[in-house]
């Protein structure tokens, strides 16, 4: 009996596991940096659905680094709106020294060329300056009631252009520092998606085999 109640249950487990992988990815194609930061893409933002939240990846390309710039006590990293302005936690950073802004409440975020946003994180300890710059693969989780990875499709407000997402980097390729963006993502699912999505459906198979 045991097991013939978790071959009912199996497809839906697999298919709620699909649908908690699915991500979206962002390129960083946008070049606001004095001076220019090199060449396109900057670096990846990949965002896929967790329990309570969204687990966020980027990864930056040539040996690029997060950095902090901007009016002494003052600056941000990485910038981004949320659909509906939830408070959030920043949670699991997979790099020392990163902390939220206005304690995860939604405010009013400047960045150069990009124009405004509600949220903002700070890297490097809260030390301004290309000097203190550092990292280029970074993983955090964003919690938050209700957040999943369609929260972060709003773009910033009176940018040229607007983005998803901004990031302040220091360019090893230049030496200069600044922010870079994000056009409109594709949605994609990742190859572990599919592979569960696939199982789901042998699983729905097997239990109407099973009912008939």
């Amino acid at each position: 009996m045991i097991n013939r109640r978790l071959l009912v249950l199996l497809p839906l487990v697999l298919v709620l596991a699909a649908a908690t992988a699915w991500a979206d990815s962002y390129q960083l194609t946008i070049d606001h940096c004095t001076g220019g930061c090199g060449a396109i893409p900057f670096g990846t933002i990949t965002t896929s659905n967790i329990v309570g939240g969204v687990h966020v990846e980027l990864t930056l390309n040539d040996g690029n680094k997060f950095v902090l710039t901007g009016p002494a006590g003052g600056g941000s990293t990485i910038a981004f709106n949320l659909v509906n302005n939830p408070t959030i936690i920043l949670a699991n950073p997979s790099l020392p020294g990163w902390s939220i802004d206005n304690g995860g409440v939604p405010g009013v975020i400047h960045f150069d060329g990009f124009g405004e946003f509600e949220y903002s994180l700070n890297c490097c300890f809260g030390q301004n300056g290309g000097g203190n710059a550092f990292g280029s693969a970074l993983q955090l989780d964003i919690l938050g009631a209700g957040i999943t990875t369609a929260s972060f499709n709003e773009l910033s407000t009176g940018g040229s252009p607007s983005v998803f997402f901004a990031v302040d980097i220091f360019s090893t390729v230049t030496g200069n520092t600044g922010p870079v963006g994000t056009g409109n993502p594709p949605t994609v699912p990742e190859p572990a998606s599919l592979i569960t999505l696939g199982l789901a459906l042998v699983g729905l198979g097997a239990a109407k085999r099973y009912r008939k």
